[in-house]
């Protein structure tokens, strides 16, 4: 459970004029009230917040604006019964011009066009006197006032008929429509008040009329009168107030809903739907509104293609969750309070031309959007505060930059652009690593949409090799490693071969000196190493012949035991220094034989 404590003071110090600001209507005090909310989060929901912020910033791009605008017609009553005074003593024309100087008011003057039609103001027994006198203009409330100032009581009450006009006068309007009929609610021309309900609001709703019906009624005590009034605004879709029934405090709230900003909230299914949007049971729901999880339904879908760099692809097959509206009572930031269950979302603004934006949610994650005021128009918080500190960067001001990326992040701190631009300015600007490290950081958590630039310039701003680079340097090591273990292998396999041969050596060497007993001295080392030629020394008794033997033995013995074929060279015991016999290999007999 969280409180979340909400305080704006709008500053409405000058009261209403004329008898207004009577105790039936104290309007200045309920914008000037606050309220606090008591939010419950559902764990396997995310929570949007969507908020009006009380701020102004520079457009984004010169001359194109988001505008909102709200068109706000007055229907006055204008008849006879209208001279009369209201139980109070007061005149019921003049609550009800002070009526609509509440609305004229209290409703922003740069978004707001009023229109002014009075009804039975100009005959005094005509059922069809109904005339736009101001049609809509922008910041005409003035004008509308102006004009007020030359209506006086007339004729008959043909409030139906008049309502049924504003087809009209509504023509050619995009934005929020809303409609105030001010009455004491006595329809002179049309007696039966639920046919004639039925009728005027049927012939609204087949003209697709997408607008709003507000009564604001005047001293209105019969009960025929209550109920024609308040079938109006029920098949109206808007609020039944009466001047001495209701309080300041609700007319203040029925302008302040009436006034905030409209948007639709949408589930991102797939390309298609990315495109053109799925409603998920959220239409132009006010700023103030509030929604909670219904029942759920399992739909399957294929995986959904997100546009890249916007939102990430979900996987295949998920719960959608149904969402119904209940109202939240309204307080002074005007925030709205939405349980979603994760996935990927559009939020669309009712602006021209409409302003969008795409956005995850996950389980039990907070997420806000906020929306001020951005030159002739609104933009997203986070945009026109990014985009400002974008203008900073380019004109070197990167203190004042800085600043602006961090109010988004106080705002969102799960916002990656603020946390990239504030990483990127730190690492190549200020050189301060350590603040430049924790943005990328924070950027490659979030799963941004240039994570992998990011985190090369994350290992850049830590001092280590980019990954590409570190990849060809564990290449290199690995590639050199295996040189290494294939030349020790090679070198063992030498060395065993080398081993090998010597022992056979070693045994050949032994066999001769066996195999023939006069030999006094033979080269281990010529024999092991396989010189060209090989010394063999006799006892000084070996006879000629007996050399001869000796020789041509060791020759073969060496091409047979070892596949050498050394020359070789028989000397006596006492004189060294005279070969007595000398074997070579003739390669073309394939066998030794002596030579001189």
């Amino acid at each position: 459970m969280r409180r979340v404590y909400t305080l704006l003071i709008i500053c409405c110090i000058l009261a209403i004029s004329g008898r207004f600001s009577h105790e039936a209507f104290g309007i200045d005090a309920y914008f000037d009230s606050e309220i606090s909310t008591n939010l419950t989060y559902t764990p396997n929901t995310g929570t949007l917040i969507v908020e009006m912020l009380e701020e102004e910033l520079p457009p984004i791009l010169p001359n194109v604006f988001y505008k909102r605008t709200i068109y706000v017609e007055v229907i006055f009553d204008a008849s006879k019964t209208m001279q009369e005074p209201d139980i109070n003593g007061i005149p019921k024309i003049s609550v009800a011009k002070s009526l609509v100087a509440a609305l004229v008011r209290y409703f922003p003057n740069r978004d707001t066009q009023f229109a002014l039609r009075v009804s039975g103001g100009a005959l005094q027994n005509n059922c069809f006197d109904s005339e736009l006198v101001v049609p809509f203009s922008p910041k005409n409330g003035q004008e509308l006032l102006q004009a007020l100032k030359n209506v006086h009581p007339t004729g008959l009450s043909p409030i139906t008929y008049s309502l049924r006009q504003i087809l009209s006068d509504f023509q050619g309007t995009i934005g929020s429509k809303i409609v105030f009929l001010i009455t004491d609610g006595q329809d002179t021309c049309d007696t039966e008040p639920a046919d004639t309900c039925t009728r005027t609001m049927d012939t609204l709703q087949e003209a697709e009329f997408d607008g709003v019906v507000n009564i604001l009624g005047v001293n209105t005590l019969q009960r025929d009168v209550q109920a024609l009034l308040s079938c109006l605004s029920a098949r109206g879709y808007g609020r039944y107030l009466d001047s001495n029934r209701n309080s300041g405090q609700q007319l203040g709230q029925l302008i302040r809903e009436s006034s905030q900003i409209n948007y639709s909230i949408l589930r991102v299914l797939d390309a298609e739907t990315l495109a053109e949007g799925k409603i998920l049971g959220l239409y132009n729901r006010r700023i103030g509104d509030a929604t909670e999880v219904a029942d759920t339904a399992t739909m399957n879908n294929s995986a959904t293609t997100i546009k890249p760099g916007i939102i990430r692809k979900e996987k295949t097959g998920f719960e959608i969750q149904e969402i119904r509206v209940r109202d939240l009572p309204r307080n002074s930031s005007a925030y709205s309070s939405h349980e979603l269950p994760p996935g990927v979302y559009k939020i669309e603004f009712l602006t021209t031309p409409p302003l969008a934006s795409y956005f995850t949610i996950d389980q039990a994650q907070e997420l806000r959007i906020g929306v001020i005021r951005s030159g002739e128009g609104f933009d997203l918080y986070a945009r026109a505060h990014l985009s400002l500190g974008n203008r900073y960067y380019d004109a070197d001001q990167f203190e004042e930059a800085l600043q602006e990326y961090q109010k988004v992040l106080d705002f969102d701190p799960r916002n990656v652009d603020a946390h990239l631009n504030m990483g990127i300015i730190y690492q190549d600007i200020l050189h301060d690593t350590e603040q430049a490290i924790s943005h990328y950081k924070r950027y490659l958590e979030l799963q941004g949409p240039r994570s992998t630039e990011v985190s090369t310039w994350f290992r850049e701003a830590q001092g280590l090799p980019s990954e590409e680079k570190e990849l060809q340097m564990r290449l290199q090591e690995r590639e050199e490693q295996l040189a290494r273990e294939e030349a020790a292998r090679l070198a063992q396999e030498e060395e065993l071969k080398r081993q090998k041969e010597m022992k056979k050596a070693m045994a050949a060497y032994n066999e001769i000196l066996t195999a023939n007993s006069r030999i006094r001295e033979l080269s281990k080392d010529a024999v092991v190493q396989g010189a060209a030629s090989l010394e063999v020394i006799v006892s000084t008794a070996t006879t000629d012949s007996a050399a001869e033997r000796i020789a041509l033995d060791v020759g073969r013995r060496m091409k047979n035991l070892l596949n050498q074929t050394p020359d070789v060279y028989v000397y006596r015991e006492r004189d060294r220094n005279i070969t007595v016999k000398k074997a070579v290999f003739d390669a073309g007999r394939g066998e030794y034989v002596l030579t001189e």
